[in-house]
């Protein structure tokens, strides 16, 4: 045989309840007729494998509590699981939990992925007001993980309520193979009487060539001139790689900026040439380096580094008049150790750099990153950190007004709008 069952791994999730009435089968109250299952204490219907050229994913789900009171109000917790390659370890990518509008439970769903990474999730849902109905929700693959983004979808609004307990053993979503973009869903809903709905979706543009501006990066704040350089997201919607294409933009009342983009956007951000592409290394150094008190050149025999460590900023403590201090540094503890503070630094946007032996394990970061990338980036960080001539945050009023002006000039300056110097004495002014 080509299969075998490994040894089981087990993965650290955020905290869930996924109790109701105790363990019972009587937990979803309906306009009328007998509350009905929310089938907890189980992976719904069914973890769903996808290959993909970088990476497999995985995505499953089941009911949770999302009230945390004695009342309770059924959501989705949903994972997509991925391995770096076949025979690699597994680890979580992302995880959400997905709450229906309304205040309606959400419960019994089942999720897939499309061609380019997209997830489509059906669910059922009902409330003391509303009958069971089918409905449907989704994420692009580039959309902030953890999120459900797309509006929810109404596949089927039932004309009657349930008259037994025991609900939607088997609903199911499909992607369509012809298309691979399709998702299709099926499950129980009741005209008036028990029977089965089938929906259907698409997340995917259908057109060759289709992308639009997300988000505007940059600057995000402050008083802006007519000379700041932005930095804008692209996403590609449709079925073809493109480049050599203009972008628009607009902020608020302003004129229409269009720019020709020389570069390629893929047509799946999944399949990035990115991962796997990117180096690490020590902060370039020079051998002449400007003295500001001789107001002179220095000359080094060596490449002397500087590189910029943006520590000392994170700090926790416990206030003195905490009304409860044992719980408070409790707090810091859990959100401090070696577990916690692990996630933290491997997750991009926390704002937490390596500060513990513990945070440079290479298998740490190959969760992440290639072995060579997760080399290089461990080896710059040991470098950066033991070399003498380390520069540290300013500690200065108006720190960040000064470094976002620097940021601005020295764009300017790389993109040859302005010289070095003018950009440095603008900066200086």
């Amino acid at each position: 045989s080509n299969s075998s069952i490994s040894s089981p791994v087990q993965l650290n999730t955020t905290a869930f309840n996924s109790t109701f009435d105790g363990g019972s089968f009587s937990n979803l109250e309906q306009p009328s007729g007998p509350d009905i299952d929310a089938m907890q204490w189980t992976i719904m219907n069914q973890a769903q494998f996808r290959k993909f050229p970088t990476h497999n994913s995985a995505v499953l789900n089941f009911v949770v509590d999302v009230d945390g009171s004695s009342a309770e109000l059924a959501g989705v917790r949903w994972f997509e699981l991925r391995q770096d390659g076949d025979g690699q370890p597994w680890y979580i990518h992302q995880e959400g939990t997905y709450t229906a509008p309304d205040g309606r439970h959400a419960f019994g769903a089942s999720m897939s992925i499309d061609l380019q990474g997209n997830i489509g999730m059906g669910y059922s849902s009902v409330s003391t007001s509303e009958s069971v109905s089918l409905r449907y929700t989704g994420r692009y693959a580039a959309d902030p993980l953890g999120e459900m983004t797309l509006e929810e979808g109404l596949i089927a609004q039932s004309t009657g309520n349930s008259t037994n307990l025991r609900y939607a053993d088997y609903a199911h979503m499909s992607v369509e193979p012809t298309n691979d973009k399709q998702f299709w869903f099926v499950s129980e809903y009741f005209s008036p009487g028990r029977g089965h709905r089938v929906g259907v979706f698409q997340i995917a543009a259908d057109a060759a060539y289709d992308a639009g501006v997300v988000s505007i990066d940059s600057p995000v704040t402050g008083t802006l001139t007519d000379s700041e350089a932005v930095t804008v997201s692209i996403f590609n919607y449709g079925e073809n790689d493109i480049s050599n294409f203009d972008v628009s933009f607009q902020v608020n009342s302003g004129a229409v900026v269009t720019e020709t983009y020389t570069g390629t956007v893929g047509t799946d951000p999944s399949q990035s040439q990115i991962p796997g592409s990117v180096g690490s290394d020590l902060t370039p150094g020079s051998t002449t380096i400007w003295n500001y008190k001789t107001k002179q050149w220095d000359e080094f025999s060596r490449v002397i580094h500087s590189p910029f460590m943006a520590f000392g900023g994170w700090q926790a403590a416990v206030p003195e008049l905490s009304e409860d201090k044992e719980a408070a540094w409790h707090y810091v503890e859990h959100t401090t150790n070696i577990e916690n503070s692990s996630i933290q630094a491997i997750t991009g946007g926390s704002g937490v750099n390596p500060y513990r032996y513990s945070h440079f394990s290479k298998d740490l970061w190959e969760k992440k990153m290639s072995p060579r990338e997760a080399n290089e980036y461990l080896t710059a960080q040991r470098d950066s950190l033991g070399a003498t001539n380390v520069a540290l945050d300013m500690r200065l009023p108006g720190y960040f007004s000064y470094t976002e002006i620097l940021e601005i000039e020295l764009t300017r300056a790389l993109a040859g709008e302005i010289s070095p110097q003018e950009a440095l004495d603008s900066v200086a002014s």
